[in-house]
Formats: structure tokens, C-alpha cells, sequence
């Protein structure tokens, strides 16, 4: 059984806790938690499956909810008589709301934690990079470390597309071309990034049309020194692809908005970025992050798990973790 595909779920308050029997010497989840982050009920619930004799290992009836059971004895696992779909690793979509953390616990402030039920969080989910406190959007949630260093090193070029809102002058070509060239920060140049504006009425009308200064630039500007050829190169595909992806949002973009690609993760870079040419950002919602989109169902707050082509998006064929993804069907 699967996550379900939007939920709201409530954390159980139960705090009956008895006491673990291992199966086996490998013994490393249990059982409560292994069936309700799998959407078999809460934990209160199968706790009382376990009681009516509904759970079963193999041949033997499991009265215990705490069981512990290895990763190979999972495959045995019965409820009602029927195999189970146990998934060891999460991935999770959010769409976070404005105004919490991006943590798991904070001792002053909401977090976005808040929002998932206690037996997902049991199992390791923490969130994939950050948003800041007041952009909201899409935010990743994992138990997979490797992949989520994959997804945040700037290493792996993985493209983030924000939506945003400013004041100031309006963005125009000079402000794309210098984006394009990777603008300097602080802290360090920043890698090239595609600033996408509004369609002008004729773009409009005409879909045939690019409407979109930065591919004119993007090949002669891209940081000069800063990357070797092939990883510019890749820079360069990546930002392109991401462009074309988010067309359909673009010609949606009021006179005081924009989408801005980036390949990095760095704090507060796009409000800097956007410092940096004299304007403020007023709000800021991630809509991407790679090969996934925001799911348009998700109210703010809501979170679903990722289907299997979502997930699978995520792992490339030489990434050597690619077990980690699989979901055990038995």
C-alpha cells in the first residue's frame, strides 16, 4: 500500500509503547511503524490489527506491534492473509507553507515537520536542502542520505525554479544577461542562472515566439574560467531544459514577477541575488526541483508521497544507490 496522494494527516498521540521482540539478530524496524508510514492506519490501529491476530510473519501471528523485524524479513510480512507493499525508503513532496522552519524540531517556531505524521518522521525523514523561513513550495523530504547529498551539492547540478514577486524597477534584458553571467556575491561569484520575465503582449499572441533573452546569452557568458567545458556545458543543458519546462508557467507571470533557475543552494541566494541588482524580493515560491514539479493538488501544507517514474527520475542509471528507491513488493 501506498502513501496516499494528498493526505492531512493528524500525529498519533498514543503513548502505549510495548516492549520490542526481535525476530532476528538483524532486527532494525518495527512493525507499527513499518505498516503505518505505509498508510495500513495509524499506530493505535495496528496496534489492534496485531492484537486480533491479523499480522503475520510468515506462518507465525504477530501479537506485538513493537516487533522488530529485519529488512529481509519484511518480505514476509501478511496482513489479512495478503502480501504488503513495505516502502524502506521515503520520499516525500511538500508544499511548505510560509511562516514555518525548514527543520525537524525547533524549540521557539513552527517547523515544516509539523506537518507530517509522527511515524514518517520515525523513520528518518529529513528535509532535501532548505527554504527559507517565509518562501514556500516545493521541499523534498527523505531517509535516503546519498540522495540527498546528490540533490543539494552543487557538484551535481541539479536546477531549482523559483517563482517570485519584486519591487523596483522592472527587470529587463540587462538584468537576464548578467544573470546569465553568473552574478558576483558576496560570498563568491554565483554560478550562471536563467532569469525568465513576463511575455510582452506580442509574445503572447504568438507561442512560437521564445520570448526569452537567455538563451541568446547563455552560451558566449557562461562564467568564464569558473567551470571546465564539460561542466558548463552540462550547466548550460541543465538551465535550457529547465527553461522549456516551465514555459506554461511563464506566460502565467504578472508585471512584477519572474522565474529564476538556479544550480546552487546557497542562504538567502535568490533574495541576494536579486539585492545585487537593486531589488527586493516580496515573495518566493519554489515550483521545481530537478526532474519534479510541484503537484498543483497540493494545498499549502499538504504533502504526498512520490510515485514510482518520480522517484526513478531522481536516481540515474550510474547512481550506485539505486536500491534505496525500490519499494519491496511481496
Amino acid at each position: 500500500m501506498n502513501l496516499s496522494p494528498i493526505a492531512n494527516h493528524t500525529k498519533d498521540s498514543s503513548t502505549e509503547n510495548p516492549a520490542p521482540t526481535p525476530l532476528s539478530g538483524k532486527a532494525s524496524y518495527r512493525i507499527d511503524k513499518l505498516l503505518a508510514a505505509s498508510c495500513c492506519g495509524s499506530r493505535k490501529d495496528i496496534k489492534k490489527l496485531c492484537r486480533d491476530g491479523r499480522v503475520r510473519l510468515g506462518n507465525q501471528t504477530i501479537s506485538n506491534a513493537a516487533t522488530k523485524v529485519s529488512a529481509e524479513e519484511v518480505r514476509e510480512l501478511l496482513l489479512d492473509g495478503q502480501p504488503l507493499e513495505i516502502q524502506l525508503t521515503l520520499l516525500i513532496m511538500m508544499n511548505k507553507r510560509p511562516s514555518v522552519l525548514t527543520a525537524r524540531v525547533d524549540r521557539r517556531e513552527a517547523t515544516a515537520a509539523d506537518d507530517l505524521p509522527e511515524e514518517l518522521l520515525e523513520r528518518g525523514l529529513v528535509p532535501v536542502g532548505r527554504l527559507d523561513k517565509d518562501t514556500s513550495g516545493l521541499l523534498l523530504w527523505t531517509n535516503d542520505g546519498v540522495l540527498n547529498h546528490r540533490l543539494c551539492s552543487p557538484r551535481h547540478l541539479i536546477s531549482k525554479v523559483y517563482r517570485l514577486s519584486y519591487s523596483g524597477l522592472p527587470l529587463g534584458k540587462e538584468e537576464v544577461q548578467k544573470y546569465a553571467a553568473g552574478l558576483a556575491l558576496d560570498d563568491g561569484p554565483a554560478l550562471p542562472a536563467a532569469l525568465l520575465l513576463p511575455l510582452s503582449a506580442e509574445e503572447k499572441l504568438d507561442r512560437d515566439k521564445p520570448g526569452c533573452y537567455f538563451e541568446e546569452f547563455i552560451g558566449s557568458s557562461i562564467a568564464p574560467g569558473s567551470l571546465k567545458d564539460a561542466e558548463s556545458e552540462k550547466l548550460r543543458t541543465v538551465l535550457l531544459e529547465s527553461c522549456r519546462q516551465v514555459a506554461a508557467e511563464r506566460r502565467s507571470l504578472a508585471e512584477d514577477e519572474a522565474l529564476l533557475v538556479i544550480c546552487e543552494g546557497r542562504f538567502h541566494q535568490v533574495k541576494r541575488m536579486l539585492a545585487a541588482l537593486g531589488r527586493e524580493v516580496t515573495s518566493l515560491k519554489r515550483i521545481r526541483e530537478g526532474s519534479l514539479s510541484l503537484d498543483p493538488r497540493l494545498d499549502s501544507g499538504e504533502w504526498r508521497a512520490l510515485d514510482e517514474k518520480e522517484k526513478a527520475s531522481l536516481y540515474p542509471v550510474s547512481y550506485t544507490h539505486l536500491r534505496a528507491h525500490e519499494t519491496l513488493r511481496y
